[in-house]
């Protein structure tokens, strides 16, 4: 039976795997609680977009070409590696899944105040006033369709990765890609849980500071879902799938996007799951020239009693 997680690829000999709609939903629940503190899109980006952007398929959100060319900051400086599959992308939630989403929310029943849900430190979790505030936003006063055309305003695409034991990944990414030849590759990967959406304020403001001269963009800025979350493929189902095989694919993506064969190769950064993931990155692949972390975990050497030392 098909749920909407498997595909085949034309030769039938390997799996091609599908973001559910459960990973979705992550993605959606993230901008709600963004939302609801007041992370607004820019309004002329989502007019612009619900005329651009059509509705299409569960799971073959795909833009077309020409849509895509005339956004911004969408243009590869070389090709990609054909076998690779970049392929325009534009989300578009179906509205049933939204509609479950709202049912689930209204089916989802809230504990009774007590005393540990009535604090209000996060000691003992989310606090009940807090939780109930959001439920009913995001029940009542989201507004999806407007983060998505948001989305939708940015080149994103899918791409076909091979791994080395010849499983096959879809990974999605948002881009910026600059016209100037000397643009340094920048790859950012997010943490956990997590998304793209971590670095959506930092894609608005410098899509905003080079639109009226692109040129000066001085990077190339790609931003992946780590295979398992939001519209890449979920993690196989028969073996563990851990931030080095995340890392492993992200390089791939990289040398398919043709980062790799530059003089310059490319850099990464990342926090959370991405600050562990970016120097595998570098470990793996010396096309990665530089690593920038804001969270790096250092397990102490064998043998060495940590709390003794303090």
């Amino acid at each position: 039976m098909d749920d909407g997680t498997t595909d085949k690829t034309p030769s039938g000999s390997a799996e091609l795997r599908i973001a559910p709609p459960s990973m979705r939903y992550t993605a959606i629940s993230q901008l709600a609680i963004k939302d609801r503190k007041g992370f607004v899109p820019r309004q002329d980006c989502c007019e612009q977009c619900q005329k651009t952007s059509p509705r299409i398929g569960r799971t073959s959100f795909y833009r077309d070409r020409q849509t895509m060319a005339s956004i911004p900051f969408s243009t590869l400086p070389h090709p990609a590696d054909p076998s690779a599959n970049l392929t325009p992308f534009s989300i578009s939630v179906p509205d049933e899944e939204l509609e479950d989403l709202k049912t689930l929310l209204r089916l989802s029943h809230i504990a009774a105040p007590n005393w540990e849900n009535s604090h209000d430190d996060g000691f003992f979790g989310i606090p009940r006033d807090v939780l109930v505030d959001v439920v009913k936003h995001w029940q009542n006063d989201y507004d999806w369709r407007k983060w998505e055309s948001t989305l939708n305003s940015f080149p994103q695409y899918t791409i076909t990765i091979a791994d080395d034991d010849g499983s096959i990944y879809t990974i999605h990414f948002l881009a910026l890609f600059s016209p100037n030849p000397s643009a340094i590759p920048i790859l950012l990967l997010h943490g956990w849980p997590g998304s793209v959406l971590e670095f959506l304020p930092l894609l608005q403001h410098v899509r905003a500071q080079h639109t009226a001269a692109p040129a000066e963009l001085p990077y190339h800025v790609i931003v992946p879902h780590f295979v398992g979350y939001g519209f890449s493929s979920p993690p196989p189902r028969d073996r563990d799938f851990s931030h080095v095989d995340n890392a492993r694919l992200v390089s791939k993506l990289m040398h398919a996007l043709g980062f790799a064969s530059s003089s310059s190769g490319y850099v990464v950064q990342g926090g959370d799951l991405g600050g562990a993931t970016a120097p595998v990155v570098a470990s793996l692949d010396p096309a990665c020239r530089l690593v920038h972390v804001n969270m790096l975990n250092i397990p102490p050497p064998e043998g060495v009693d940590v709390e003794a030392d303090v």
